[in-house]
Formats: C-alpha cells, structure tokens, sequence
C-alpha cells in the first residue's frame, strides 16, 4: 500500500513538472521590485503602487513599505505603473517586463515643506496645529498636531515640522491660541515662516524675555547713575 502510494506520488509530481516545463516563458511570472522616492531622494513610505497592462486592467495594487519599495510578481509583456500619494498621482513609468527579475526605480513629484512657527520671529510657538488645505478644492490634504518639535540648534531655536507633499497649490493654517494663513504654490522643497501665532508656552517665555531685559536695562541705568554720584562727589 505504501509503495503504490509512493507510485502515485511520484507520477503526480512527474506530471507537475513537465506541466511547468512545458508552460510559454511568458506565462512564467518574474519578480519586479518598484522603489519609490520624494524629490529629495528618501524613501517614500505608504505610497499606493497601481500596475495596469496594455489593455488598462489593474493587475497590480499595493502599498510601498519603510524602505519605499513594493515587490510583485508579473508575467513577460508591457506595463505601466502609477505611483499615489495624498490622492494625487505622484510617478509613472512604462515598464516591459522580460524574462529577468527587474528593479523600477521612481522618483516622485512629492517635495518637502518645513512649516517654522516662531512668535516675533525668536519665540518657538510648540503647541500648535497646522492644517493643509488643497487651495483649488479646499480638501483637506494633512494635519499635524500639537506639539510641534524643537530641534537643537546651537545658533537658533525654532517650532518646526516637515511635511512632503505633492507638486500642487497649498493653504497652510496654523491654529494656536490665534491663527495664521498662508497660500503656498509647491513646485520644489521650501521653507515657510509663521510669526504671528502664539501659545501660552510662547507667551509665557516673552513675558520672561521682556522682564529679563528690563531687568538688565535697569541694572545698567543704576550703574551708571552710581558712576554718576561718585564723579559728582
């Protein structure tokens, strides 16, 4: 019983094999890796990866991992790949796929935005909200919530957050106990500048700024009417 079974087993796999022997090299799939990056070069993460054939028929459908890359496996013949980000298509290319395994690399329209809010130009303002609008539809394309993070600098502190967001035209608001709007069009990686919003933590520290000052001046100005008295004597 057990040899017929072995037999049996054997035939099974024989017919199996020459199956697969006997297929067309273009029924065979290949391994394609898509690696998807900003304008800046970094990896894009959680961007969607859509592949369509000639004839337009999704084929393919997934989501870029930490590293910007998404592995697939498709048969021999022509395809086109779509690459989107925040809803927007972001990359395209046309590929063909061969008989070997193929790495697609695509660089993406999505560009970086630091958002600085800094109260009079000196104060951080951390705790704020800053909300993106499309500025034609007026969706909402990000949120960043409080608080906002303070990298150490030895020459400057500043409120900051680095958003990457498609080639497109932005309203940017920023919500703290006041709120500051700006319109933006993002054709490259830039830098905007809110000096008008303020938190109490902001508040607070340009009571303490002025007060510190005016402490300092008063020092100065009882020194020198010191120096003033001993010259007079």
């Amino acid at each position: 019983m057990d040899l017929e079974c072995c037999k049996v087993g054997g035939i099974l796999l024989l017919v199996i094999l020459i199956s697969i022997s006997s297929l067309p090299a273009s029924a065979v799939p290949r391994v394609v890796k898509v690696i998807c990056t900003d304008n800046e070069g970094r990896a894009l993460c959680e961007a969607l990866v859509l592949v369509y054939d000639l004839k337009g028929e999704l084929v393919f459908e997934g989501v870029t991992k930490e590293n910007g890359s998404v592995v697939m496996k498709l048969n021999e013949g022509n395809y086109t790949i779509r690459v989107i980000w925040l809803n927007t298509l972001v990359g395209s290319k046309d590929i063909y796929v061969s008989k070997y395994s193929l790495t697609v690399p695509i660089n993406c329209n999505v560009y970086h935005l630091k958002v600085i809010v800094n109260f009079l130009y000196l104060i951080p303002s951390r705790n704020v909200d800053i909300v993106v609008k499309d500025a034609s539809s007026g969706h909402l394309v990000k949120v960043v919530s409080k608080p906002l993070e303070v990298p150490y600098r030895f020459y400057s502190l500043s409120a900051e957050a680095i958003l990457r967001l498609p080639k497109g035209k932005y309203e940017i608001v920023v919500r703290g106990i006041n709120l500051q709007t700006k319109h933006i069009v993002l054709r490259k990686s830039t830098t905007v500048l809110f000096t008008q919003v303020y938190s109490i933590e902001s508040i607070i520290i340009f009571i303490l700024l002025v007060a510190t000052v005016i402490t300092c001046l008063g020092f100065i100005l009882l020194g020198r009417l010191r120096i003033q008295r001993l010259k007079e004597r």
